[in-house]
């Protein structure tokens, strides 16, 4: 089994809560480790990128507020996308991507994707050799009664700049989400609390695809035809009683820190969710490749202390486990399995960049 100790410091943490703007962080939308060590975030609070070395000193910060060259409204960082040679991102609210030189930050290139009427829902992600595979915002199925519907998406890709819209798969069911009321109208809309959401890690042959409501994963190829499959015994999934009143005492402790009119707020707020809430959960929360392995994270339940993963060989045989601290949000495992890099975010709201050595335990 794969674990981070409990109690194990990061041998690598960056990010403070005052002090120097290049390590004051604010909403970083993507993490990757260089094969150097160096890490590349995106900052999109601050609207720049910023590339760190090995050891955590600041090496450049590029970006900032514009539609222009360099410029960006929503960033996110492309990690299977960015190489030791170029930093990748996706500027959302124009459909844009973004070259920057990995070296320096300086901009090289900038193109807008052309997705026709499909526009990308997802974090854009890659095969290792370039290929953009993402999953596209749904279209029908929506009722305007009030409660949980599901979107009917996609799962498209393109070669990069001016290549045509390719299609792996189209209207499966996809994200969960609700419509809330207000005065007997339709007011608003979200994701579900606890929710299904697809998932899907890409290779060259094709892409590892889940719609999480079952423990199974698909290898689909690039006609959309099933190449491979996994399956394995999952943890129950009904919703217990514990894991509610866990979800009700964190929503109270985070209107709480907010302080004024605190308990007004917590009570709408659980009269509004509470009749949304699933009976059962996701089969799983995300997937990531390890080289040619294939991770799969279960989904966090309120109340866990540790968020847990299963590995699988290509052709789908067991590898065995890995327990981690709930509270880090892995962008990336190391390809020997050795590290990963996440993001923390403590009570006060303070974000970090951090590097965990992972330990093999019997268990």
């Amino acid at each position: 089994m794969l674990t981070v100790p409990v109690g194990a410091e990061p041998v690598l943490s960056i990010g403070v809560a005052q002090g120097d703007p290049a390590y004051e962080m604010f909403k970083i939308d993507g993490a990757v480790r260089l094969t150097d060590g160096s890490i590349v975030a995106v900052v999109a609070g601050h609207l720049e990128v910023r590339k760190f070395d090995a050891d955590g000193t600041h090496l450049w910060s590029a970006g900032r507020a514009g539609q222009g060259p360099g410029e960006f409204t929503l960033p996110v960082l492309l990690p299977t996308c960015t190489s030791d040679d170029e930093v990748v991102i996706h500027d959302r609210a124009v459909r844009r991507i973004t070259l920057l030189d990995a070296d320096d930050g300086k901009f090289r290139d900038d193109y807008r994707l052309d997705t026709a009427d499909k526009t990308p829902y997802s974090r854009i992600q890659c095969s290792p050799s370039g290929r953009m595979v993402f999953t596209t915002y749904g279209r029908g199925g929506r009722e305007r009664a009030e409660g949980p519907y599901r979107w009917r998406m996609g799962l498209h890709f393109v070669d990069g700049e001016s290549s045509r819209l390719g299609e792996i798969r189209d209207g499966f069911l996809g994200t969960e989400r609700v419509v809330y009321y207000r005065g007997g109208r339709p007011f608003t809309e979200g994701p579900r609390t606890w929710g299904r959401d697809p998932v899907f890690a890409v290779t060259d042959d094709g892409v590892w695809f889940g719609t999480a409501d079952e423990a199974a994963l698909e290898l689909v190829d690039w006609n959309g035809t099933v190449k491979d499959r996994i399956q394995w015994d999952g943890r129950n999934l009904t919703v217990a009683d514990e894991n509610l009143q866990a979800y009700r005492n964190a929503i109270r402790r985070r209107y709480e820190d907010e302080g004024g009119d605190w308990r007004s707020k917590y009570e709408r707020r659980l009269a509004r969710d509470l009749p949304h809430l699933p009976s059962t959960f996701p089969a799983y929360a995300d997937i990531k490749l390890i080289g040619s392995q294939v991770w799969v994270k279960e989904y966090w339940r309120p109340g866990e202390a540790e968020q847990h993963w299963t590995g699988f060989a290509g052709d789908g045989t067991a590898l065995g486990k890995m327990v981690l601290p709930a509270h880090l949000n892995v962008q990336q495992f190391g390809l020997d399995g050795d590290w990963l890099l996440a993001i923390t975010t403590d009570r006060l709201g303070v974000e970090q960049l951090v590097v965990h050595e992972l330990a093999r335990e019997e268990g």
